[in-house]
């Protein structure tokens, strides 16, 4: 018996894989919460930090959902290892973290767009309020979006339908962040001169060295 098949054997005897795994996830969860409570004392507008926010709490689905797949390995019969990615069957589980990690990237999407919103009429936008029906909007879609690819691609089995989704999200989010850092960099150049610090404020959000322009 070689060294990887002794290994294996060991992990398929006895939980280690899970329980390490479980670990990072509980380690990792931490940055995320403090990044969390953290946004909710924030200056920054309140849809930016709503839509954040939402990110944010994708991301910690992901991390918990990770959890619970490792945890629910502890509870195969045949092994602690899985013989596959859906079987012994963890479908739903398998559905909720692919639908989760769409969602976060979708939210990444949302968060440029709205950035890049509000550089169009920076000094009004700060003074604006909460656009609810417009999150509403966008927290509904980007589940929605992130649902849709996990039922392709668990419940249907159909990974080249899902394949064409992700994909498209994916594609459509760098075409969003190369515009939206082109954008504000042309609005920050053309107010920096005469605008106010809540109006430049609003724009430089979105470009990559963010304040330290000040």
């Amino acid at each position: 018996m070689t060294l990887i098949e002794t290994v294996l054997d060991f992990c398929d005897g006895f939980p280690i894989v899970s329980i390490i795994f479980i670990i990072v996830c509980i380690l990792s969860s931490l940055p995320v919460i403090f990044l969390l409570i953290a946004l909710q004392g924030s200056a920054m507008h309140e849809n930016c930090r709503i839509l954040i926010s939402l990110w944010t709490i994708s991301l910690l689905g992901i991390v918990l959902s990770i959890a619970i797949m490792y945890g629910h390995m502890m509870t195969f019969e045949d092994g602690y290892l899985p013989r596959g990615v859906i079987s012994p069957p963890r479908i739903y589980l398998l559905w909720a973290h692919s639908m989760l990690y769409t969602t976060t990237s979708t939210f990444e999407m949302f968060i440029v767009l709205e950035r890049i919103f509000s550089t169009r009429k920076p000094h009004a936008y700060h003074e604006s309020g909460r656009a609810s029906k417009t999150l509403l909007v966008a927290g509904i879609s980007a589940f929605a979006i992130g649902s849709y690819n996990g039922y392709v691609l668990y419940i249907q089995g159909s990974c080249w339908q899902s394949l064409k989704i992700k994909n498209t999200d994916q594609f459509s989010i760098c075409q969003t962040n190369t515009f939206g850092i082109r954008y504000s960099k042309y609005r920050f150049n053309a107010l920096y001169a005469k605008a106010t610090l809540n109006a430049r404020y609003q724009v430089c959000q979105l470009l990559p060295q963010g304040m330290d322009i000040f």
